[in-house]
Parts: C-alpha cells; sequence; structure tokens
C-alpha cells in the first residue's frame, strides 16, 4: 500500500524528480505508452503475496550481473576522468557525428571516451555524416499573465472547538492535513532548550497502544504518512493518506497526537539522535553562525533569543519524562490548535472524521501555555562577531538586525525590493560577489516570517582570503541600494513579472494549498490574499520598493557573525574600522 500510495502523490506534480511529465515520458521511453502508469497502479492494487514472491525469485536469484569499476588517475584538468577522448578533433570520429555500436563485452562497459577511441582504431573509414537537423521551429508566443485561482476556503468546526480550514483538490484521491499548535521552538523553557524538537520526535516514535515498530507497521499497510514538524513559532502533526483510507488514517494520526507514550528506551535514543545533531551544527559553518546571530539579536528575555531549535547538549541532557509530558499537556491540546485539510474529500466527510478522530479530545487540567512577546529586543551597537574555526578554506559572513515590523504585517513591497538586493539569483548582491567578484557561489539576504518581530539578514560564503573584501563589499552593495541607486525599471518589471509568474508554481500540490492556507490564517489575511498579489505587483512602483525597505533596513546597525579561520580572517578585519569581538566556541553548545 505504500507503494501505490507513493506513486499517487508524486502524480500531483507536473514534473521535477517525479510527476506527471516523468510518469508519461518513463511510460513512452520504456513501454511505448505514456499512460503505462495507469498500468502500473493496477499492479500495485492487484498484487499478492505469490506474485511478490515469484517476481523476487525470478529476478534476485543467481546468476548476478557483477561490474568493477577500477578508476584511473585523477588529474586537476579532468582529462583522464572516466576515460575521456583526448583525440584532436581531426581523429576524432565524434567530429564526424560518428556512432558505432559496441561488438564486445569489453566495449559495452568502457567510458565514451574509451569506446570512441576503440572505433578510431578499428574502422577504416568512418561512416558519412549524418543527415542535417531538421529547421528549428520558433515557440509559440506567451500568453498574457494571468491571474491566480486559489482554491476556495471552506471552513467548519469539531465538538470540541477545534476549527477546520478546508480546500478541495481532486488531481488526485489522496488527502493532506495537519494540526498546528500556537506553541513552537519559541515556547522552551530558557533552561529546557529543545524541549519542543525532542518531544516531537518522540510523538511518532509509539503511542500508550502502539509501540514504535507497530505504528510503523500500521503506516506502512495504510500507506499513510505521519510526521512532526516545528518552527520558531508552530508545532505540527501532519497526515498524508490515501482517501480510500482516511478514516483509519485519521484515527492512527490522532493516536500519535493525543497519546504519545514517550517510552524510556525511546526517550534516550531520539536523545542521542538530538545530541548528535547537536554535534553536527557545531561542527557546521552555518550551524556555528546561527547559535550565534540569533542570541545576538534578540536578547536573553525574547521568546525568539534561544540559542538553536535543538538545545544545547547540557540542556537536553536535563530534559527529563516528565517535563516532555508537561509539554505536551501545556501546547499539544484542543484548546490550542487548528487542522488544515485539503484533498479529493468535501468538508462534511472531514469533519465528520475528524470528529471520530478529536472530537471528543479534550483539555487536560494544566493550563494552557502562552509566549511573552514583550521581551524587550536589545539595541545593537555595530561590530564584528568572530567564530573561529580552523582549516576552513571558506568564510561565513552574515550582516543583521532586528527590523521593526512583524510576519504578519504588509510586506509585499519590502519582499519585492529585496528581490532586487539579494532575495533572487539576479540580484544585486548575488551579482557582485559570485558573478563580478568570483568569491562566492552563491549570496542572498532574506526577509524573516515569523509571527513577531523579524531581522533582515545578508548571507555571503565566501573564500576565506577575501572575508573582510566581503563585508566591505556588503556594505557598499546594500548601502548603494538604500542611497541614491534604488530599484531600476528594468528590475521593476523583472520582479514583478517573475513575482506573478510564479504564483502558480507556488501552490502546485495539496501541500502547497495547505501552507497557503496557514498562511493566510495564522496572518490573519483575507482569504484572497493570493489571488489579489498579482494585482498588486503590476501596480507597484520603484518609488514604493525604494521607501520600503529604505524605512526598516539599516546598515548602521548590521551585526556581522563571521565563521571562519581566525588566523587568516582577523588581519583582514582591522581595517574596516569595526570592533572585532571573538567567540567563545565552548559556550556555542552548552557543554
Amino acid at each position: 500500500m505504500s507503494g501505490l500510495s507513493g506513486q499517487l502523490d508524486g502524480l500531483e506534480s507536473v514534473g521535477g524528480f517525479g510527476g506527471k511529465a516523468v510518469a508519461l515520458a518513463q511510460g513512452q521511453l520504456f513501454a511505448g505508452d505514456p499512460g503505462h502508469f495507469r498500468n502500473q497502479i493496477r499492479h500495485f492494487v492487484s498484487a499478492t503475496p505469490a506474485r511478490v514472491t515469484a517476481t523476487t525469485q525470478r529476478w534476485l536469484s543467481r546468476p548476478v550481473f557483477s561490474l568493477t569499476y577500477t578508476p584511473g588517475t585523477r588529474t586537476d584538468t579532468g582529462d583522464a576522468h572516466g576515460g575521456n577522448a583526448t583525440e584532436t578533433p581531426a581523429e576524432n570520429p565524434l567530429s564526424a557525428n560518428y556512432y558505432r555500436a559496441p561488438t564486445s563485452a569489453n566495449e559495452r562497459v568502457m567510458g565514451t571516451g574509451q569506446a570512441y577511441a576503440l572505433a578510431a582504431a578499428t574502422e577504416a573509414t568512418p561512416p558519412a555524416p549524418a543527415a542535417a537537423a531538421p529547421a528549428r521551429i520558433d515557440p509559440p508566443a506567451l500568453n498574457p499573465i494571468g491571474d491566480l485561482d486559489f482554491p476556495t476556503i471552506e471552513r467548519g468546526r469539531l465538538r470540541n472547538g477545534i476549527p477546520v480550514y478546508f480546500a478541495r483538490r481532486a488531481a488526485v484521491p489522496v488527502v493532506r492535513a495537519s494540526i498546528v499548535f500556537d506553541a513552537g521552538t519559541s515556547s522552551d523553557p530558557r533552561d529546557r532548550l529543545g524541549t519542543q524538537t525532542l518531544m516531537l520526535g518522540l510523538m511518532d516514535e509509539g503511542t500508550t497502544t502502539l509501540g514504535s515498530t507497530a505504528l510503523a507497521e500500521a503506516k506502512e499497510r495504510l500507506g499513510t504518512g505521519i510526521s512532526t514538524y516545528s518552527t520558531i513559532d508552530n508545532s505540527g502533526v501532519s497526515l498524508y493518506a490515501l482517501t480510500a483510507n482516511m478514516r483509519d488514517a485519521m484515527a492512527l494520526w490522532a493516536d500519535v497526537v493525543r497519546n504519545p507514550a514517550f517510552a524510556a528506551t525511546e526517550v534516550e535514543r531520539v536523545r542521542a539522535q538530538q545530541l548528535a545533531g547537536i554535534a553536527a551544527e557545531l561542527n557546521s559553518p552555518n550551524g556555528l553562525a546561527s547559535r550565534v546571530l540569533i542570541p545576538t539579536l534578540f536578547g536573553p528575555t525574547h521568546p525568539y533569543g534561544g540559542i538553536a531549535a535543538s538545545g544545547t547538549v547540557s540542556s537536553v541532557g536535563a530534559i527529563t519524562r516528565d517535563d516532555l509530558v508537561a509539554a505536551h499537556q501545556r501546547w499539544i491540546r484542543p484548546d490550542n490548535a487548528a487542522i488544515y485539510i485539503v484533498g479529493d474529500t468535501t468538508l462534511r466527510n472531514a469533519v465528520r472524521e475528524l470528529n471520530r478522530a478529536f472530537g471528543d479530545w479534550r483539555a487536560p487540567a494544566a493550563a494552557r501555555g502562552t509566549k511573552d512577546f514583550t521581551g524587550a529586543i536589545p539595541d545593537q551597537s555595530p561590530r564584528i562577531l568572530l567564530v573561529n574555526r580552523p582549516n576552513s578554506p571558506q568564510s561565513i559572513v552574515i550582516a543583521a538586525h532586528v527590523m521593526n515590523v512583524r510576519g504578519r504585517d504588509d510586506l509585499v513591497d519590502l519582499r519585492a525590493a529585496n528581490d532586487v538586493l539579494g532575495a533572487n539569483f539576479l540580484s544585486r548582491i548575488n551579482m557582485d560577489l559570485r558573478e563580478t567578484k568570483g568569491w562566492s557561489y552563491g549570496s542572498r539576504s532574506q526577509i524573516g516570517s515569523s509571527e513577531d518581530r523579524i531581522a533582515f539578514t545578508a548571507f555571503a560564503p565566501v573564500q576565506a582570503d577575501h572575508t573582510g573584501d566581503t563585508v566591505r563589499a556588503l556594505q557598499e552593495d546594500i548601502g548603494a541600494f538604500l542611497g541614491g541607486s534604488g530599484v531600476t525599471a528594468e528590475e521593476l518589471s523583472r520582479t514583478v513579472n517573475g513575482s506573478i509568474r510564479e504564483l502558480p508554481g507556488q501552490f502546485e500540490t495539496a501541500n502547497d494549498v495547505l501552507g497557503g492556507i496557514s498562511a493566510i490564517v495564522e496572518n490573519h489575511r483575507s482569504d484572497t490574499y493570493y489571488e489579489e498579489l498579482a494585482a498588486r505587483y503590476r501596480a507597484m512602483t520603484t518609488a514604493q520598493m525604494d521607501a520600503a525597505i529604505r524605512a526598516q533596513v539599516d546598515p548602521s546597525r548590521f551585526v556581522y557573525v563571521i565563521v571562519g579561520d581566525a588566523s587568516v580572517v582577523r588581519p583582514q578585519l582591522d581595517g574596516l574600522g569595526l570592533p572585532v569581538e571573538e567567540v567563545d566556541t565552548a559556550t556555542l553548545g552548552g557543554q
């Protein structure tokens, strides 16, 4: 059932590494029938243990094909990689569009270049060049850019008061749902950072009636996916199910949400995984940078100021089973929940089945958790925080500050301006550091999206020997953009057209629509918010974009976090006119 479920899920997308285009192309290539995927689905549905056993015995028995590959000596130029041909154009059969089928077993396993070289040595006269390619056919003209038709959002409510937000999508017979709780990693106590991450990681590792193995078997039997996740603001448990199995899948989903076992053996196993993840973060330049930047920006009293979602070694090590149970009772409860569902069903059916699964769920006696966003965000003095990562050939350079806006505010103009500055590939920052200077494979800037105050961040992974130059380049690029060199007419046109054209792709799948609905509800936006965006983009002006970003981004308040080899980086920073503070990396993991 899990194989059938996965195949149906993939057919919802247009392309990528799966989807309709790939299914049609593979059917045509391997079976001569673009609709062959229907036969594959029928085979899944009609499969029996006897047929599976017979197929296994046929294809996984001896004799077997064995291929041994012995690589040659690598060279800096790549000339010897894979037997690459090195003949001059006059000697290379490829220059005459030459092709000859392999004639020996040895030739069949050779690299392409080796096969051509052998052909050149054994063929006296290569065949005549292939016929000229047919004349080029011009593609049809593009239609005018249309507006997005976002699915209608329907609303319901369960017997216990949980609100339900529904949209119908019938492209494939599946349902996607998510139960979302106002919690997230910002709800962690400061002495128990990592609690939400650990608790959510354990929720789908067994319930009070099903152990972890039995739960995994039940999900496979139904072709159902159940997973937990968290953002800085929310915690959630998502469901993927075949419409035909919706009732049983929702019952299993509700069991995971309502009745996690937090078995002692599972607690220690998942704790060990989380500690291993912390160790990996401390060995990662991005992980180190994040652990320095976030507490610096938001400070010790704001919910966003925790050092990392995964916590620290000491905080995770101190979390007890009682802490996990208490966190579940405070945050994972019906009076703190909303359910979003998209798929091949109706609101009436969805509410009926959700009531079976969640309708009798009552809030525990413990007080519901709350988050206090009144904590002051510290004023920043411009400076560089340097994290030493010895022998690192690359440095991570980040410039950031907290803006005076929240994720729920109207940020369309601000985000469009940031597309020009640093969010898109053709942005000012990326074109300068990647294409013009060649110091970085890719650099960007981004605007946060959390519920409360959000930050502007410019991020540049660069060659270590150009770390100081990169700080100076960011200062110049951002300063010029915010000064007299704002958005140009060409950049406006490119941003407007690109933003409109990418809207349909943002909501290609039911999962995408699910995210769009939750964003509308949680940010208190109108149901037609996404449908109105195209008109807003068309009416946008360069003056609007410039005003939006100049009102919020202030380079004089930037804190720079740099992760790199201090012996290489530190001398480059002394001429920038900014104080440099070296960060004690031992404090980042909470040892």
